[in-house]
């Protein structure tokens, strides 16, 4: 098995962040910082050192070199995967995708919830630098003349105010790396939400083609429904105004086929409203009545050539979602540092500088400066047991986000081998369908004829048969031409899943309603 990152390289580097160092040049105010800085250099010459594991890219599932259901002109690479809609050639679907990624809501959100990941990242790193705060209080006292007794207080001391002015810092110096882990880890969750945002995009576009397309669909039933009804009824009229001549039996048998083929129209309506109600959602529009503003009435799209989609290994590099799961095992793996930093003690470096004086004329002298510094450590020695226990739990994590990464790759790989066969099945189905159409035509207007010959034989009685036979073959007619429908519908929507387990369409950048450069 191959490394994932010998594929491809990842969008965000993984550079281990520096303390810097100069801290030490700073400490030449007097010899007892020289002196402690000189204690703290074997502290700070760690800093290059990281606990925990390094992150390594993962062995990837051994791939076929082809989709199995790709044809040999279809295993080429596409340098047009990222407009793939452009292949259809229809503005108006070019026009809502446009629309339904400057205006989705979802969308929206997830720039939001990059920024707030990067956000994130900027407190983690903040931990790594001193924390420097200013303090100052002005206290009035005045001792007990109760406690003169067991504390010699003279009279000059009994009552006085004190007032103190200073800046403190602390600092934690990363000896063992886990705030660097820490850090790394935020950026590794901050460029797996960038990724799952290109990947809402991979959907959302898919999406809204394949509702535009459903309403293509049932807009073309609908017109193929609407004229078959008119025939039917003008078969039922010309019974009707027979008279005599033409029994109740058939008659009836005529009423019944075209009330059964009416009540197909409200199930159109309904479906055409609801692809419709979806696609205003995708838009960022309330769901009301406007498919004529949408979409309006129309022919299906047409694709313009093969379907070309590579070949397998090439999604580890195109799948946004794989490059999620991805960075999602990375920061598992720093957080098993984070978590193993707690094993050794944390070292702090502490100093003040302030003014303390019983005079507010003196505060700023010379004779008022006081001032600290010094290091301290804090080491859990008696946790060892929880300390190994939570190091366990981030290890089994990070086996999770593994096998979830290897499962994402192979559904990646089934998801467009599975929209090939929809598109190479769903073309057969339409070839077939289309013949049976043409044929179910023919034989409407052959049994025409024979009825017309019948009926001028007969003295205008057609016979219980040829009728029969006639309402028998528009019925025909109709299902082939509604299945052929169908067919090219689902022909065109299996070109959209396959686009999209291609991971196509994330490129695509308008300007949206969000402002890209708030999130930088």
């Amino acid at each position: 098995m191959d490394r994932l990152s010998s594929h491809c390289q990842p969008t965000q580097q993984d550079r281990n962040v520096k303390t810097p160092q100069a801290v030490v040049d700073q400490l030449t105010c007097s010899r007892r910082w020289l002196a402690l800085a000189v204690l703290l250099w074997p502290l700070l010459a760690l800093l290059g050192c990281c606990v925990g594991p390094d992150y390594i890219g993962p062995k990837t599932p051994m791939l076929p070199d082809a989709f199995s259901s790709a044809a040999a002109d279809e295993a080429i690479e596409s340098d047009e995967l990222s407009y793939w809609w452009e292949h259809f050639h229809d503005p108006v679907l070019t026009g809502l995708i446009d629309s339904a990624v400057r205006q989705n809501l979802d969308l929206q959100e997830s720039f939001y919830r990059v920024a707030e990941a990067r956000a994130a990242a900027g407190v983690v790193k903040g931990n790594l630098f001193p924390k420097i705060g200013a303090n100052g209080q002005d206290t009035y006292r005045k001792s007990s003349n109760n406690a003169r007794e067991f504390v010699p207080i003279n009279a000059a001391s009994q009552a006085y105010d004190l007032m103190n002015v200073g800046i403190d810092s602390t600092w934690e110096i990363d000896v063992f790396g886990g705030l660097r882990r820490a850090l790394e880890a935020a950026n590794r969750d901050a460029a797996a939400y960038d990724h799952a945002r290109k990947f809402m995009q991979v959907v959302l576009t898919a999406d809204v083609a394949i509702n535009y397309i459903k309403i293509r669909q049932l807009q073309s039933r609908a017109a193929i429904l609407e004229t078959n009804l008119a025939t039917q009824e003008h078969t039922l009229n010309t019974l009707m105004n027979r008279g005599a001549l033409t029994g109740e039996l058939d008659i009836r048998e005529a009423r019944a086929r075209l009330r059964a083929s009416r009540a197909q129209q409200p199930a159109l309506r309904r479906d055409i409203r609801v692809a419709a109600n979806h696609l205003a959602v995708l838009l960022g529009m309330p769901p009301t009545d406007l498919i004529d503003d949408l979409v309006g009435t129309g022919p299906f799209p047409e694709f313009d050539g093969a379907l070309a989609v590579g070949v397998p290994v090439q999604l580890l590099c195109r799948r946004p979602d794989i490059w999620e799961a991805e960075r999602r095992l990375a920061a598992a793996s720093s957080r098993i540092g984070v978590a193993k930093s707690d094993l050794y003690p944390k070292v702090t470096l502490t100093g003040n500088v302030g003014v303390d004086t019983r005079d507010i004329a003196s505060l700023f002298t010379a004779q008022s400066i006081s001032h600290s510094l010094g290091p301290s450590f804090r080491w859990n020695l008696l946790s060892f047991g929880r300390v190994l226990q939570n190091v366990k739990v981030y290890e089994l994590r990070y086996t999770q986000a593994r096998l979830q990464l290897l499962q994402r790759i192979l559904e990646a790989v089934e998801q467009v081998d599975n929209g090939l066969v929809a598109y190479h099945e769903s073309l057969a189905e339409l070839a077939e369908h289309q013949g049976a159409a043409e044929d179910f035509a023919k034989v409407v207007e052959l049994v025409q004829l024979r009825n017309k010959s019948v009926a001028g034989a007969n003295g205008g009685n057609q016979g219980v048969d040829t009728i029969y036979r006639l309402l028998q073959a528009q019925l025909n007619l109709l299902q082939a031409q509604d299945r052929a429908a169908i067919s090219q519908g689902n022909a065109l929507i299996a070109i959209v899943e396959t686009y999209r387990a291609l991971g196509g369409g994330w490129e695509y950048t308008p300007i949206p309603v969000v402002e890209v450069d708030s999130i930088d």
